[in-house]
């Protein structure tokens, strides 16, 4: 179970990050634009703290020779950062927190699960997901959205008082994912509505499962006329090592607060269809997974 949660949530923690290939219909607009190019920067100010609200609705379906399986999945997060200091060119040291989660599942996985629920937080099934909950964890980060830094072990800290054995490697590289795909990649140079340009690649591991990769590339779609926002999709290319991808299909978008220099919302859908042969036994899988991401400073 721990394995699948594990899965699901850094997948939907990417696509907070990214948006998709196509602009869908109801996507944010502006009544009038500007061609003039703008610096998109995340303006961290001491004493700044941000929410985080993130729900994601997935449903996955399995098939193979032992039978056919599907699973609905819905997932929130809520978390926020409180920014102790700045230094002179604008990175951050921070505290990053999951105040809150929640997961509700049916099918092969049965799953009721609310971090804020007494009851929830003493089942002994749940105790490594508990232990994430209310540890700040210290990070710092620069204006265009890098990880410079995390620290984590508050909540090794936290997992081992629980009697949690993790393995600390597994585990950092899993916060960090987190902590990176919480901040879009920006670009040093000003851009204008056209431009686009090269985020890198994004990488996020489902522990012995797999490691997805996604070649990132942002296009700015339009900014408004008062430059205060800017709608931002990505270009992206998905690949898993070792799996056979049958169908990838994205849609989505990022709204920029470009005056308070955040993400102000998010949405991503995706549909991932693909193969996994093990033992010469292939099993099909397909996942429509949609993610909402929204902020409050």
């Amino acid at each position: 179970m721990k394995r699948f949660i594990s899965a699901v949530f850094f997948l939907g923690m990417l696509l907070c990050s990214l948006s998709a290939q196509e602009y869908p219909e109801g996507a944010p607009s502006f009544s009038s634009t500007t061609k003039d190019a703008v610096l998109f920067r995340y303006k961290f100010q001491p004493g700044q703290k941000v929410s985080m609200d993130m729900s994601m609705n997935t449903e996955m379906k399995t098939e193979s020779e032992e039978g056919e399986m599907s699973m609905p999945f819905v997932m929130t997060f809520e978390a926020n950062y409180a920014v102790k200091s700045v230094d002179k060119d604008g990175n951050a040291r921070a505290e990053l927190v999951i105040t809150r989660m929640t997961m509700k599942s049916s099918g092969f996985l049965d799953i009721s699960y609310d971090s804020a629920d007494p009851k929830d937080a003493a089942k002994d099934k749940f105790t490594s997901i508990n232990a994430l909950i209310n540890v700040p964890i210290p990070v710092q980060i620069s204006p265009l959205g890098k990880l410079l830094s995390v620290d984590t072990n508050p909540l090794l800290k936290a997992a081992q008082k629980m009697g949690q054995q993790l393995d600390p490697d597994q585990f950092n590289q899993q916060i960090e994912q987190l902590t990176k795909n919480s901040f879009v990649q920006l670009s040093a140079d000003p851009l204008k509505a056209g431009d686009v340009y090269d985020a890198g690649t994004i990488s996020t591991s489902f522990g012995s499962m797999s490691t997805m990769e996604a070649d990132v590339k942002y296009e700015v779609v339009a900014v408004s006329a008062d430059k205060k926002q800017a709608i931002l999709k990505p270009v992206v290319t998905f690949s898993i090592p070792g799996v056979t991808l049958t169908q990838s299909d994205f849609n989505g978008w990022i709204l920029f607060d470009l005056q308070k220099g955040n993400v102000k919302q998010s949405f991503a859908k995706q549909v991932l269809e693909f193969e996994v042969i093990q033992s010469k036994k292939a099993s099909y899988f397909l996942i429509d997974m949609g993610v909402t991401f929204k902020t409050d400073i």
